[in-house]
């Protein structure tokens, strides 16, 4: 599964979407997983296991106020999102 680009109002994210619950067969709810896109492509260019700290020269200025109920996202970058639920 190639990652994917996730563009939110609290920052641009790499990383995959997938059924959330696939045994019950309900298409409409989804799963996104992914880090904050600078994190991402630099980690790829290091080719490096992370220790859960932003690369060196990475600057991480994501969104610190209220998210979505749907959505949550670390200082360190990562992101998940509930996707299909109606707020």
């Amino acid at each position: 599964m190639e990652p994917r680009l996730k563009k939110t109002d609290y920052g641009a994210f790499r990383g995959i979407e997938r059924p959330l619950f696939p045994e019950i067969g309900s298409p409409g709810l989804r799963i996104f997983t992914g880090l904050e896109r600078g994190i991402f492509d630099s980690l790829l260019a290091q080719n490096e296991p992370s220790a859960g700290v932003p690369p060196a020269g990475v600057d991480v200025n994501l969104w610190q106020g209220h998210l979505r109920p749907n959505m949550s996202v670390s200082r360190t970058g990562a992101c998940m999102i509930v996707e299909g639920l109606d707020f």
